[in-house]
């Protein structure tokens, strides 16, 4: 009996300090840490277009032309993430004349979700789109979560896909949105007008909430004046090309051809003159021998008179 009881009393403690032990796997995941600002990363609209394939394809980087080199006239307003909140990025000053489909055109936000996030179970940070404006209509945009315990906002890899950076398609050529998550629908066409392009999203997640009034909380990233026209592009005469380069033993090749050629051309010449000369001579003696002989009778007819 009094092993039974030591031996019950023994299992309720058990299971009573099991009880108290942390199980849930959250508690591995690291926590996002801001730097000395109260900063924990940037956010800001990145985009592509099919076929021209004009681009800025990351947040860190200027928007260019289809051959990278380019740099396309684009001001961006992009947002330092200082917690929890609400955030809204903007893109200004860049009208393309063409009329393509969008590769894709969203949001990309650069903290490393690889590492802080369990996306599948919705732990650690996330955002979504809440509305943006495109060509003067406003969006609003819904985020359910499906029966697989999906959202539909879909945080996606970038294109350089190294850092755990994300960001959510608002407009994708490759792929359709879920049905009704955008109101009014909106088609996968580029935008029309340089008018500001504005998108607000919130952040949750994080460990604080944003720094309200921060005053760096919006910052520009300006690209180059770049260019609208592609044809005007095309007619720019480049004052900078290099000059063609000549092979120098063709150029002494073709000079001594030349050279040749003129004293071939000179001595033909001496010999037509030389040739001339001789088939003129019959005449120029006949004339010569006619003067001397008018001469002779001259002479005998001044005697005889």
């Amino acid at each position: 009996m009094f092993l039974k009881k030591g031996f019950c009393a023994l299992s309720a403690a058990a299971i009573a300090a099991f009880s108290a032990i942390p199980v849930c796997a959250d508690a591995e995941l690291p926590v996002p840490e801001p730097d000395e600002n109260g900063v924990y990363c940037h956010g800001g609209i990145v985009w592509q277009i099919m076929d021209q394939w004009d681009h800025r394809d990351e947040l860190s980087l200027d928007a260019l032309c289809e051959d990278c080199e380019t740099v396309v006239g684009v001001t961006h307003k992009d947002v330092n993430i200082t917690g929890n909140g609400e955030y809204t990025v903007e893109m200004s000053g860049y009208k393309p004349d063409f009329d393509y489909d969008l590769g894709f055109f969203g949001v990309e936000v650069d903290l490393d979700f690889d590492t802080y996030a369990d996306v599948e179970n919705d732990i650690g940070p996330r955002f979504e789109i809440t509305k943006c404006v495109i060509d003067g209509t406003e969006y609003t945009f819904r985020n359910e979560i499906n029966e697989d315990g999906v959202h539909e906002q879909i945080l996606e890899d970038c294109s350089n896909g190294e850092d755990g950076q994300k960001m959510i398609k608002i407009k994708n050529a490759y792929g359709e949105l879920p049905e009704g998550m955008i109101t009014p629908e909106m088609d996968n066409k580029i935008w029309k007008t340089a008018d500001p392009i504005t998108i607000t999203f919130t952040v949750s997640g994080l460990p604080t909430d944003k720094i309200e009034g921060y005053a760096d909380e919006v910052y520009e990233s300006v690209s180059g004046e770049g260019f609208t026209d592609y044809a005007a592009e095309d007619d720019v005469t480049d004052e900078t090309s290099t000059p063609e380069v000549v092979d120098t033993q063709d150029s002494t090749k073709e000079s001594k051809a030349d050279a040749s050629s003129a004293a071939k051309s000179d001595s033909s010449k001496a010999e037509d003159d030389d040739k001339d000369e001789d088939s003129n001579l019959p005449l120029i003696l006949g004339i010569c021998g006619g003067v001397v002989v008018l001469a002779v009778i001259v002479v005998v007819i001044v005697k005889k008179k």
